[in-house]
């Protein structure tokens, strides 16, 4: 058989079919570019949008190619190769959005590696800023529907996708409406193509707390926030959100079944339906169960939490968590925080309003409410602590800077619907 001389032994396995099927040391065929491990070897191909300004961005990406051929492409001494017939040539399978299918000879795509002067590669940071910027002025389907095969080329390319752009993405979703936190939620469940994960703190809490205050809204009366909270809570449980699958970065990632505003939301949630379903009585001993595992959580010591002096564990996570640095880290620090502790005050408050003593004793039942009540307020301070700082850092702005506080929105919701349910 004939072999590659050595100064082509540098060109990896998948180019060297190109070359023996083609070249002088033809002596088998192309091996597809696809044939080999799952989730590698894919391009993305995204669908055309309303806005050609995203259509150019998205497809400025797909340059990006896996390691083997990026230094096949940007180095300079090996260039030749490319450029002598018959080039170097892979073939590729294409990933398009779920919504998306593709007929039998369109799966493959064929792309001639050319030469790349790396520097003149896509800034990624300022791209994605741009996605995100772009998908917040483009609600359509269509749009959001790219961002499947965007992720999936992410994670084929080894970029490192920043927590900003997950968790903007999930606030810009929340914001625009019309079920596109369902776009986020369908990436998520694709954890293994896309990458994204749960298990990202700031990524699920915006995703829940968005469901919380859509919620509050309409004074819990439609089934649609809760449906988002029961589709997080399962795919915390599924493989690639929880257990040995997190990554090891705790200041980013965290195994969220244990998180105070997840616990949070499901308390509130669960409160909702004993108050509109069961005449208010906890019957099951689901809300009494969800009481205890929160006041139980706020009891645990974690070294990576930073300790807030007067209180425990779950006021202490979400303050330690959302700190953020840099000029305005102060003032979004709160914003985020409040959101939070809005959300916690919510679900404890809607707990209030249940009565625990069908499925608990009468000691049980006081000494249980006793303790929610004491902790109840305990929050309520703090939250309205919080809410003055917010307030006045927003007053602090130039007129021309004001902008309408989503955290302060969120506040205004939960007081303002917690009466009526």
């Amino acid at each position: 058989m004939a072999q590659l001389p050595k100064q082509l032994g540098w060109i990896c396995s998948k180019c060297r079919g190109t070359l023996k099927r083609d070249g002088p040391f033809r002596t088998q065929h192309l091996r597809s570019f696809s044939s080999s491990h799952k989730y590698a070897k894919t391009l993305a191909t995204f669908t055309p949008t309303s806005s050609p300004e995203l259509d150019a961005t998205l497809n400025s990406w797909r340059d990006i190619l896996s390691s083997e051929h990026q230094r096949l492409i940007y180095k300079t001494s090996r260039r030749d190769i490319l450029t002598t017939p018959p080039g170097v040539s892979v073939s590729v399978r294409k990933t398009v959005a779920p919504t998306v299918k593709l007929i039998e000879n369109e799966e493959e795509e064929i792309i001639k590696l050319q030469p790349a002067n790396r520097f003149a590669r896509v800034n990624q940071a300022e791209s994605l800023k741009k996605i995100v910027k772009l998908l917040e002025q483009d609600s359509s389907a269509a749009a959001w529907d790219n961002l499947i095969p965007f992720l999936e080329g992410l994670r084929t390319a080894k970029c490192a996708v920043p927590a900003s752009f997950t968790e903007r993405l999930a606030r810009k979703a929340n914001l625009q409406g019309k079920g596109r936190w369902n776009t986020i939620l369908t990436a998520a469940s694709m954890v293994g193509k896309t990458g994204l994960t749960l298990s990202e703190r700031a990524l699920t809490r915006e995703i829940l707390n968005g469901a919380f205050h859509r919620a509050t809204l309409q004074e819990f009366k439609t089934v649609e926030p809760e449906r988002t909270v029961q589709q997080v809570i399962q795919l915390l449980e599924a493989p690639g959100h929880c257990g040995s699958d997190i990554p090891s970065d705790m200041s980013r990632y965290a195994d969220m079944r244990q998180d105070p505003v997840v616990m949070a939301v499901k308390l509130a949630f669960s409160a909702t339906d004993v108050l509109k379903k069961h005449n208010r009585k906890d019957q099951h001993g689901i809300v009494s169960s969800d009481i205890r595992k929160l006041l139980t959580l706020d009891t645990t010591t974690n070294d990576d939490v930073e300790n807030v002096p007067g209180f425990g564990y779950v006021i202490s996570n979400i303050i330690t968590t959302r700190k953020v640095s840099g000029p305005r880290g102060e003032s979004i620090s709160a914003t985020c925080q409040l959101e939070d502790m809005a959300v916690l005050y919510g679900g404890l408050s809607l707990a209030n309003k249940v009565d625990l003593q069908p499925f608990l004793s009468k000691k049980d039942s006081v000494e249980l409410s006793v303790r929610l009540q004491r902790y109840t307020r305990q929050v309520k301070e703090k939250l309205e602590e919080i809410g003055r700082t917010v307030e006045s850092g927003s007053q602090a702005q130039s007129e021309g800077d004001r902008k309408p506080r989503r955290s302060l929105k969120y506040f205004d919701a939960v007081q303002a619907a917690l009466p009526k349910i």
